[in-house]
C-alpha cells in the first residue's frame, strides 16, 4: 500500500500523518479552546458564549466548511461528556488493539 506524502492545503508538519483518515475514518482532528484549571465560571461563561456565537456566523461556517471542517459548539460540560466518550472509545481501540508507545 502506498500512502500519500502530502494532502493539498496541508502543513508540513502534518502531512506525514495525513493517510490517518484514508485508513481509519473515524479518526478526528479537534481543535479545541481550553482555560486554565480555576478559572472563575462567569469568565469561562463569557468565553464560551462568546465562542458559540462565532461558530454560529454563516460566513465563518463557510471558512471553515471550505477547509473540510465542521465547527461543534456547546456548553463546557457537553464537551466534557463528548471528550470523556472519545477517550473511553480510543482507550478500548488502543487496549484491544495491544498498541504501545515507540520510543
Amino acid at each position: 500500500m502506498t500512502l500519500p506524502r502530502h494532502v493539498a492545503g496541508q502543513k508540513p508538519l502534518t502531512a506525514k500523518v495525513a493517510w490517518i483518515p484514508i485508513i481509519i475514518p473515524e479518526i478526528r482532528v479537534l481543535k479545541m479552546l481550553n482555560a486554565p484549571k480555576g478559572t472563575p465560571p462567569d469568565v469561562i461563561g463569557m468565553l464560551n458564549k462568546a465562542v458559540n456565537e462565532a461558530l454560529a456566523d454563516p460566513e465563518m461556517k463557510k471558512k471553515f466548511a471550505d477547509l473540510g471542517g465542521m465547527m461543534l459548539g456547546g456548553s463546557p460540560s457537553e464537551f466534557g461528556r463528548f471528550l470523556g466518550a472519545e477517550t473511553n472509545k480510543w482507550a478500548k481501540v488502543i487496549h484491544d488493539a495491544d498498541l504501545k508507545l515507540m520510543e
